[in-house]
């Protein structure tokens, strides 16, 4: 979960795991960010907690990474139940 973040470059060079992870969901915050931009946002994602998969994949995958223009609280309000666990 990303709330706040920013997704500026420094901040995505920080958070670079060394191998591929076990990540299947994302929820992110991009308060006032456009359409495009959000789009932009899940391709980094994915490829941050992916880093050995190919570009094809992305399409397919990005469905599980959720970046909205949401501030924090309506991220939690959204998704609320999505975030407990099973």
């Amino acid at each position: 979960m990303f709330l706040g973040f920013g997704f500026l470059p420094d901040n995505m060079r920080l958070l670079n795991p060394s191998e591929e992870t076990e990540i299947s969901r994302v929820y992110a915050t991009a308060y006032g960010l456009s359409d495009d931009d959000r789009d932009v946002i899940k391709r980094q994602v994915y490829k941050l907690i992916n880093p050995g998969q190919t570009e094809k994949l992305v399409g397919t995958v990005l469905n599980g990474i959720e970046v909205r223009d949401f501030n924090c609280r309506e991220l939690f309000k959204e998704f609320g139940r999505s975030l407990q666990p099973i």
